[in-house]
């Protein structure tokens, strides 16, 4: 898919900077992601083609990018454009984990469930292009999300300018805000950088459930790093985000034992606020169901600063 999307990259892309603090550190790092405004802009003035149905979809999508008075449409848009706090509370755990081990990225494959901006990605994407000419990364990075509209809008957008700002440091005095001219010299960089650094980068659309009949989940090819942020939110999706994680986790090791799960090289990592108001979703309820499948959590994070936020390990 990324060479569909990337045909469909604008001219410009309006950016902001945003600085994310490491736990338990004094040290900060920065992400850049385009600016809502603009990929909202780019998806009213942009003509769909395709069939009768696919034309429908695009102008549900537009009626709710137009209005923009909610962050979550079910069944139409689950609220990907916009960067919700514990993506960056996500952030900052991995990169406390790279402190800890500096090769954990290393010939690693990692999926972002529900990835939107895609926060956290886009800061292991930073690490390995900051290595500079060292040995290549081999590291995979799918990301998923409900719609491909988000991977279309702001993921790879969000990529791009990761690699631009990253991948050159004198870039990274351009300021907190601006724009990026697209050339085509520009989009060959970051194609022949993803070479360079052996970095496979999969985008997926869709409901989670089809994940693996879309082969993101490939039994045989299972990742090692498994994140997801602010995705607890609903009971009634909840279980299938479960189902998801586990399968993500464990594959197709029904008959394995906890042990031999646990012995493998796998970490699932769960970022969200502690209650979700009004939708009926949050840790205790999802907990709960983990505790019912026999999956175990720890709070490798929490902050008690306005509303209760957490980050969770998940451990089947």
């Amino acid at each position: 898919m990324l060479d569909t999307l990337i045909t469909s990259l604008p001219s410009k892309l309006s950016y902001t900077r945003i600085e994310v603090p490491v736990p338990q550190s004094d040290e900060t790092f920065y992400v850049y992601r385009r600016d809502l405004f603009d990929a909202r802009f780019q998806m009213l003035h942009e003509d769909e083609e395709g069939s009768e149905e696919e034309q429908k979809k695009s102008e549900e999508w537009k009626s709710v990018m137009a209005g923009a008075a909610t962050d979550l449409v079910p069944g139409v848009y689950e609220g990907g454009l916009k960067t919700w706090e514990c993506s960056l509370d996500l952030a900052g755990v991995l990169a406390q984990k790279l402190e800890q081990s500096p090769d954990f990225l290393q010939n690693k494959k990692v999926i972002e469930l529900g990835c939107g901006t895609a926060v956290p990605s886009l800061y292991l994407l930073s690490k390995v292009l900051k290595r500079g000419d060292e040995k290549p990364a081999n590291l995979t990075l799918q990301l998923c999300d409900f719609n491909e509209q988000v991977l279309q809008m702001v993921t790879l957008p969000n990529l791009l300018l990761t690699w631009y700002f990253h991948s050159n440091e004198e870039k990274e005095d351009q300021g907190q805000q601006g724009d990026v001219e697209l050339s085509d010299e520009i989009i060959d960089g970051f194609l022949d950088d993803l070479r360079k650094y052996q970095i496979d980068i999969q985008f997926y659309s869709g409901h989670w459930e089809g994940l693996t009949a879309i082969n993101a989940i490939n039994i045989d090819s299972l990742p090692n790093i498994i994140l997801t942020s602010e995705t607890i939110y609903s009971t009634d999706t909840m279980p299938i985000l479960i189902d998801t994680l586990e399968e993500a986790y464990k594959g197709s090791l029904e008959g394995e034992t906890k042990s031999d799960v646990k012995s493998m090289d796998r970490l699932c990592l769960v970022a969200a606020k502690v209650v979700y108001f009004g939708v009926g979703g949050g840790v205790y309820a999802f907990e709960q169901e983990l505790k019912r499948r026999q999956a175990s959590t720890k709070t490798v994070w929490k902050s008690e600063k306005g509303v209760s936020r957490v980050v969770l390990q998940v451990d089947w």
